[in-house]
């Protein structure tokens, strides 16, 4: 009898038990679905707002009503097409030996009969490498072994990791990245650097020449000093007139590089 009454006690401990989890799994996963339908909710006022935000602000656009810094992009953008329309045009004249001449310009001196096409503004930047240079430094420790071990090992941590950089900085690349006013002519681009110094880039005097008026860009390699590039609006201007001043007339209706400025 004392068994049996032991039995029925835990029995209906268990059942007293089990109801407790199943209760508890139900609150669990209500609450799950609750913060769920929350999360949900939020996420779709959100994307709900950025949706009404961006339908306002295009019919804001249409109304000619922008913000400040939307009225910097439009005129980012309308400088842009304004330097590619002039630099096509410029194509065309120089594929029918036109060279136009843009005036005086002041503050440099042009060669006679040199020609001013635009002053506008470029990045500019050199491509060199440096010799690899840095401090190695060395040290005398006293004390325990431990100690001197460690500290022997921290030093020559230290002296890998700054040649470790040292050479990175020196390997060749793009360097002296800044901006230029630059002077195109039709013999040669003059650069302004941020230093104030006058530099001349003749475009007879390359070596080679790579053209990339689509993207804003044009590099050079002289036999007599570090490659340049020019990215920025004056570039497709140095494209047309440098491959002009190679290649002449011809060159301006046949070069690859030149293709979207014929276009």
């Amino acid at each position: 009898m004392a068994g049996m009454a032991a039995c029925a006690v835990l029995y209906t401990v268990c059942g007293v038990t089990g109801q407790l989890a199943s209760s508890g799994a139900v609150v669990l996963l209500a609450g799950v679905l609750l913060i769920a339908s929350v999360v949900g909710f939020i996420w779709f006022a959100v994307l709900l707002v950025r949706s009404l935000w961006r339908s306002w602000r295009v019919h804001e656009n249409r109304a000619g009503r922008y913000t400040r810094s939307e009225r910097a992009v439009v005129a980012t953008q309308d400088e842009a097409q304004s330097y590619w329309a002039g630099a096509k045009e410029l194509s065309r004249m120089l594929a029918a030996d036109q060279v136009p001449n843009a005036g005086q310009v002041w503050g440099v001196v042009l060669q006679p009969g040199e020609r001013l096409i635009i002053d506008a503004p470029a990045d500019y930047a050199r491509y060199y490498g440096t010799d690899a240079v840095y401090q190695h430094t060395s040290g005398f420790f006293f004390g325990s072994t431990s100690f001197v071990v460690a500290a022997y090992g921290a030093t020559a941590l230290a002296n890998s990791s700054r040649r470790k950089a040292a050479e990175q900085a020196a390997q060749t690349q793009w360097r002296e990245i800044q901006q230029a006013r630059v002077i195109v002519t039709d013999r040669r681009a003059l650069c302004q650097r941020g230093d104030g110094r006058w530099l001349s880039f003749w475009y007879g005097g390359a070596t080679a020449l790579y053209p990339e008026p689509e993207n804003w860009n044009v590099v050079f390699d002289f036999p007599d000093t570090e490659p340049l590039m020019l990215h920025g609006p004056a570039a497709p201007y140095v494209c047309a007139a440098a491959v002009h001043a190679v290649y002449g007339p011809d060159g301006i209706m046949t070069h690859p590089g030149l293709e979207r400025l014929r276009g």
